[in-house]
């Protein structure tokens, strides 16, 4: 599979998974739910990580996948092959926030314009 440009995630369900950790990434073990759901699968999650570059490290060593954002691939990953998810398909949703009584910075405005843009 590591050689194809995108795949079902019912494909890998009988792999084990790696997960980023609850109290780093609040969420992420029900998004990690909701697709397998969507995919119709119950594969086991054998660890829990605290960053992404330890889950790349995990997955590097072979004993595992992992869901990640498709920017991760920009981390030093030895070992690990990035493709893509073809199904489930999956909506993000970012927010911007920024103290009341100061407003934004030019910056974080900039960022906040070309989030609305797309």
């Amino acid at each position: 599979m590591a050689h194809r440009k995108a795949i079902d995630l019912n494909e890998l369900s009988q792999d084990a998974f790696f997960s980023l950790h609850e109290k780093h990434f609040p969420g992420r073990p029900l998004l990690l739910r909701a697709l397998f759901d969507k995919a119709c699968i119950s594969p086991t999650v054998a660890l829990k990580v605290d960053g992404l570059s330890e889950l790349l490290g995990q997955v590097g060593t072979g004993g595992g996948d992992a869901l990640i954002p498709s920017d991760a691939h920009t981390l030093p990953h030895a070992g690990v092959c990035f493709v893509a998810l073809r199904r489930p398909k999956t909506m993000l949703v970012s927010s911007a926030v920024w103290r009341k009584d100061r407003g934004p910075s030019e910056l974080l405005q900039e960022l906040v314009d070309e989030l609305a843009a797309e």
